[in-house]
């Protein structure tokens, strides 16, 4: 039996792709009756947990969104006794992990909508009203080809789309209409790529590996294989795009509104499964993909009820689920999915916490008493539900607006018409919809800080320091 890879500290669904990573295309729903489900997590790994999302929401809303200050001070009016000072002692932690495990587009913040990437696709790409969304998301397909902003702008983007022009240029329509062509040996486009390259710039992003590289794609020809691949993804976001409602809905349904029918696992499995038909689409490349999906089509709700479990969130199970699986065996457990329902009820209780596909809610059991009535969250970590919703209302003030103003608005510009005949202005205005942004602890979102969570707790705060109550981070701990 092949020798399994050690897991990355990379390793997210919103992120980084890795062509040797096992598949499954049998994916379970939730259920009664798996061991691995039944067991009970580890008090203090989930404590642990709770109080990295706590972090999570801080750094986000600091960095990102508004000020710290704002930040404790609603804490402040949550917990007068406490305030946020247990949060704000990690400073020196997450110092330490931001300056490598979750460096620049490395870091996937609480809610994915706000990463390096995802920003740029809604910032530059979804922000473009003369862009039918269609193209506008094949185009956000083909930033994949590098995930690299800078490269995107200068070879595809500033030349060819302009932000304040009301059409793209000549070549940017050849690009839409013709790829293979406009993005072929030779083109404008190669012959950017080229300079950009020449004075140094980087081709592709650190947080994730374009793989597999061609046999004897060194200096301009690697060059040459990044160009393939965005206009391979192009060529893929086009002729995928009017697939998408049928495919998200399983083929039972043409309403893209008709509720959780549009986020089941059949669905999101047979967009992966359309994903992965493409040259060098691997299974996390294809979940890179469904995240980006799931966020600029939400109407789509295609991951409602989550996805595939992959070896970054399989590993984070070790830690909260000790014995689970040997410490050094990294082949994919088959009953993941069960596992991680199983864990997200276990901190947001019965119902769910808002999940709108119900798959986390209550029909799942065997975690322990505090399943079913009342989550981990409202028992060791009741500032978490409000400063979230607090933290997505803020999201949603920043980086919503125009016909996204709200999720109402959005499900109304949507409720008439299917993805083939969206209008090209439906989110023209607004570069995020407001769904990005969830209230509450949906199973992806869980899922997606699992991932930064594991690389958190395994490299930066081995021992646990990072406890509710703490003043202060011992200084060893910094190293």
């Amino acid at each position: 039996m092949p020798r399994r890879r050690k897991a990355s500290c990379d390793d997210n669904p919103a992120s980084k792709d890795r062509a040797d990573e096992p598949v499954s295309k049998k994916t379970k729903k939730c259920g009664i009756g798996i061991k691995n489900k039944e067991r009970l997590p580890k008090s203090e790994e989930v404590s642990h947990l709770l109080m990295f999302l706590m972090a999570q929401l801080r750094w986000q809303h600091g960095t990102l969104v508004g000020d710290f200050t704002d930040f404790d001070d609603e804490c402040k009016r949550l917990d007068p006794e406490n305030g946020c000072t247990d949060v704000v002692a990690m400073g020196s932690l997450m110092e330490v992990f931001f300056s490598r495990h979750a460096k620049g587009d490395k870091w996937v913040p609480f809610h994915a909508a706000l990463g390096t990437h995802e920003t740029y696709i809604f910032r530059r790409i979804w922000s473009l009203s003369y862009l039918s969304e269609g193209e506008r998301y094949a185009l956000s397909c083909a930033f994949s080809g590098s995930r690299f902003p800078a490269l995107f702008d200068e070879a595809v983007m500033d030349p060819c789309f302009p932000e304040a022009a009301s059409s793209p240029t000549p070549e940017g329509r050849r690009i839409l209409d013709a790829p293979s062509t406009a993005l072929a040996r030779g083109s404008l486009v190669h012959k950017r790529f080229l300079a950009y390259r020449k004075r140094g710039g980087k081709l592709h992003t650190t947080a994730y590996s374009p793989r597999p590289v061609p046999a004897g794609a060194s200096g301009d020809e690697y060059t040459f294989y990044i160009l393939e691949r965005t206009r391979t993804f192009l060529e893929m976001g086009k002729a995928l795009y009017p697939r998408l409602e049928g495919l998200a809905n399983g083929g039972v349904s043409s309403d893209v509104n008709a509720g959780a029918g549009g986020g089941s696992a059949v669905g999101w499995e047979a967009v992966d499964a359309a994903l992965q038909e493409t040259r060098w689409v691997g299974p996390t490349l294809a979940k890179m993909f469904l995240v980006s999906t799931h966020l600029c089509l939400p109407r789509l709700r295609l991951l409602d009820a989550g996805i595939e479990v992959g070896i970054g969130a399989q590993e984070a199970f070790k830690l909260l689920l000790p014995g689970i699986q040997p410490p050094k065996d990294y082949s994919m457990l088959p009953d993941r999915r069960e596992v991680l329902c199983a864990l997200h009820q276990h901190f947001v209780g019965g119902d769910g916490g808002g999940d709108k596909s119900g798959s986390g809610g209550g029909g799942v059991g065997g975690l322990g008493p505090v399943c079913g009535v009342v989550g981990a969250m409202e028992v060791q970590e009741p500032r978490l539900r409000p400063m979230i919703a607090w933290c997505a209302a803020r999201a949603r003030g920043k980086f919503c607006g125009g016909p996204f103003a709200s999720s109402e608005q959005a499900s109304s510009s949507s409720s008439n018409s299917g993805l083939a005949s969206a209008s090209g202005a439906l989110a023209a205005e607004a570069s995020f919809p407001p769904n990005c942004f969830d209230d509450s602890l949906s199973i992806l979102t869980f899922q997606v800080n699992l991932c930064e969570w594991r690389k958190f707790r395994n490299n930066v705060d081995k021992d646990r320091v990072s406890k509710k109550g703490i003043r202060i981070v011992p200084t060893q701990q910094n190293k």
